[in-house]
């Protein structure tokens, strides 16, 4: 099982709830830290989980409460501190598929609305993929969070269009994610960018990686592109 703890989180707050247990019961499994927990005014206390709530939740993850009452933990002993039991709804959750994490590159000028269009179906099927233009809040260090996202990521969809490869930025995040060793690259190709023109542009290694090809700009190609791109995913519509 692959290590989900540095995974990017989900903003819709069941989901990140949902995701805090997952963890929670990953890192129990994989013997990080024990199924009892122990928590000192509302604040997990234990070396293994205190660590990871510092670095992955920045202090901040769901409240106990909020675990208790959808019966994520349940007390072993109350007292301060109050000790929590990992419950079996929790470790069940790892029967799930691990929770994907999936990053959209594009260049604004060229494949903006492709990259919407995958974002937005993306989300219907119940995914949180992150796209600059919705993932990057005011005040964040933009170029540190595009980097950490890349390698985060476990999906890399790469929207290519005739000048794509030509941006330093795109460029970066590409560089990103061939780095990466456990992030899929899918690269998406239209606007009359064809899997022949990928020999000869700066990441001819990206012929070697699956990619969708979307001949025209027209609602049945675009339709018929992101259905193959479900199938990455085994969804299909």
């Amino acid at each position: 099982m692959d290590d989900p703890l540095g995974l990017p989180l989900p903003k819709d707050p069941l989901q990140r709830i949902q995701r805090f247990a997952y963890d929670l019961a990953w890192g129990a499994i994989n013997e990080k830290w024990d199924a009892r927990l122990s928590y000192f005014r509302g604040e997990l206390t234990d070396g293994g989980p205190r660590q990871y709530v510092q670095e992955v939740w920045d202090n901040q993850p769901p409240a106990l409460s909020l675990m208790l009452a959808l019966g994520y933990m349940t007390i072993a002993r109350e007292g301060n501190p109050i000790v929590v039991q990992l419950t079996s709804k929790t470790f069940e959750l790892l029967n799930a598929p691990p929770p994907v994490s999936i990053f959209i590159s594009y260049r604004r000028s060229i494949s903006s609305a492709l990259a919407l269009f995958i974002w937005s179906e993306l989300r219907v099927d119940g995914f949180t993929p992150f796209l600059d233009i919705r993932g990057i809040d005011p005040g964040d260090e933009w170029y540190n969070l595009l980097e950490r996202r890349v390698k985060n990521s476990t999906i890399f969809i790469a929207c290519i269009g005739p000048s794509t490869l030509q941006s330093e930025y795109c460029q970066r995040e590409i560089h990103w994610a061939l780095e990466t060793p456990n992030t899929r690259i899918i690269p998406v190709l239209h606007g009359g960018f064809a899997p022949d023109d990928l020999p000869g542009s700066p990441f001819p290694e990206l012929q070697l990686k699956n990619v969708i090809y979307i001949p025209e700009e027209t609602a049945a190609a675009m339709y018929t592109g992101m259905e193959q791109l479900r199938g990455v995913f085994g969804l299909f519509r």
